[in-house]
Protein backbone atom coordinates (compact mmCIF):
# COMPACT_ATOMS: atom_id res chain seq x y z
CA UNK A 1 0.00 0.00 0.00
CA UNK A 2 1.51 3.33 -0.81
CA UNK A 3 2.39 6.07 1.81
CA UNK A 4 -1.03 8.34 0.30
CA UNK A 5 -3.29 5.38 0.94
CA UNK A 6 -1.98 4.94 4.29
CA UNK A 7 -2.13 8.76 4.79
CA UNK A 8 -5.86 8.95 3.55
CA UNK A 9 -6.91 6.33 6.13
CA UNK A 10 -5.55 8.28 8.85
CA UNK A 11 -6.14 11.17 10.44
CA UNK A 12 -3.27 13.29 8.93
CA UNK A 13 -3.93 16.06 6.92
CA UNK A 14 -1.43 15.59 3.64
CA UNK A 15 -1.54 17.65 -0.44
CA UNK A 16 0.11 16.09 -2.64
CA UNK A 17 2.29 18.28 -5.25
CA UNK A 18 3.05 16.91 -8.84
CA UNK A 19 5.91 18.63 -9.77
CA UNK A 20 8.73 21.14 -7.89
CA UNK A 21 6.54 24.25 -8.64
CA UNK A 22 3.80 22.63 -6.89
CA UNK A 23 5.84 21.37 -3.98
CA UNK A 24 7.23 24.85 -3.30
CA UNK A 25 4.01 26.42 -3.47
CA UNK A 26 1.96 24.03 -1.23
CA UNK A 27 5.08 24.67 1.65
CA UNK A 28 4.85 28.33 1.31
CA UNK A 29 1.27 28.39 1.10
CA UNK A 30 0.36 25.43 3.48
CA UNK A 31 3.60 25.69 6.20
CA UNK A 32 3.58 21.80 6.77
CA UNK A 33 5.39 20.80 9.72
CA UNK A 34 6.71 17.40 7.37
CA UNK A 35 7.51 17.47 3.81
CA UNK A 36 8.16 14.12 1.70
CA UNK A 37 9.72 14.63 -1.16
CA UNK A 38 10.79 12.58 -3.95
CA UNK A 39 14.03 12.76 -5.60
CA UNK A 40 13.17 12.19 -8.97
CA UNK A 41 9.72 14.93 -9.50
CA UNK A 42 8.38 15.67 -12.69
CA UNK A 43 8.93 19.08 -13.67
CA UNK A 44 12.33 19.56 -11.52
CA UNK A 45 13.41 17.38 -8.68
CA UNK A 46 13.49 17.01 -5.08
CA UNK A 47 16.96 18.31 -4.67
CA UNK A 48 15.86 21.92 -6.14
CA UNK A 49 12.19 21.49 -4.08
CA UNK A 50 14.01 20.82 -0.99
CA UNK A 51 16.41 23.70 -1.33
CA UNK A 52 13.28 26.32 -1.99
CA UNK A 53 11.30 24.86 1.00
CA UNK A 54 14.46 25.20 3.63
CA UNK A 55 14.67 28.44 2.31
CA UNK A 56 10.79 29.63 3.62
CA UNK A 57 11.01 27.28 6.68
CA UNK A 58 14.20 25.80 8.34
CA UNK A 59 12.06 23.69 11.08
CA UNK A 60 9.87 21.84 8.91
CA UNK A 61 10.97 17.80 9.12
CA UNK A 62 11.91 16.99 5.59
CA UNK A 63 12.33 13.78 4.50
CA UNK A 64 13.74 11.77 1.27
CA UNK A 65 11.78 9.16 -0.02
CA UNK A 66 13.57 7.69 -2.94
CA UNK A 67 14.89 4.82 -5.26
CA UNK A 68 18.66 6.16 -5.22
CA UNK A 69 20.29 3.93 -2.96
CA UNK A 70 24.02 5.15 -3.64
CA UNK A 71 26.19 7.13 -0.66
CA UNK A 72 26.55 9.98 -2.88
CA UNK A 73 22.69 10.84 -2.55
CA UNK A 74 22.44 10.33 1.21
CA UNK A 75 25.35 12.44 1.77
CA UNK A 76 24.00 15.11 -0.20
CA UNK A 77 20.38 14.71 1.08
CA UNK A 78 22.66 15.23 4.85
CA UNK A 79 23.90 18.52 3.36
CA UNK A 80 20.67 19.64 1.03
CA UNK A 81 19.38 19.75 4.80
CA UNK A 82 16.72 16.76 4.86
CA UNK A 83 16.17 14.96 8.03
CA UNK A 84 15.55 11.93 7.12
CA UNK A 85 15.92 9.44 4.05
CA UNK A 86 14.20 6.17 3.30
CA UNK A 87 14.57 4.34 0.29
CA UNK A 88 11.59 2.78 -1.76
CA UNK A 89 9.81 0.59 -0.48
CA UNK A 90 9.57 2.45 3.08
CA UNK A 91 7.84 0.82 6.12
CA UNK A 92 6.08 3.62 6.94
CA UNK A 93 6.03 2.78 10.61
CA UNK A 94 10.18 3.93 10.08
CA UNK A 95 8.72 6.90 8.67
CA UNK A 96 6.30 7.81 11.97
CA UNK A 97 9.15 6.91 14.31
CA UNK A 98 11.31 9.56 13.15
CA UNK A 99 8.40 12.33 13.34
CA UNK A 100 7.82 11.88 16.83
CA UNK A 101 11.99 11.59 17.56
CA UNK A 102 11.70 15.18 15.65
CA UNK A 103 8.78 16.75 16.96
CA UNK A 104 9.29 15.43 20.68
CA UNK A 105 13.11 16.62 20.43
CA UNK A 106 11.87 20.05 18.70
CA UNK A 107 9.05 20.61 21.48
CA UNK A 108 11.34 19.67 24.01
CA UNK A 109 13.61 23.45 22.98
CA UNK A 110 13.21 26.50 24.41
CA UNK A 111 10.88 28.54 22.36
CA UNK A 112 14.52 31.09 21.56
CA UNK A 113 15.93 28.42 20.10
CA UNK A 114 13.83 27.80 17.55
CA UNK A 115 13.86 29.11 14.43
CA UNK A 116 11.55 32.51 13.78
CA UNK A 117 8.83 31.97 11.56
CA UNK A 118 8.24 28.17 12.43
CA UNK A 119 4.93 26.92 12.03
CA UNK A 120 5.12 23.98 14.79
Amino acid sequence: MTISKRCARSALRWKTPISLLDAVTLARKWRPGVVLLDLMMPLGDGWEAAEAIRAIDLDLLLIAHTSCTNDEDRSRAQRTGFNGYFVKPTELENMIALMRRYFAAYEAEPEPVRQAGGSR
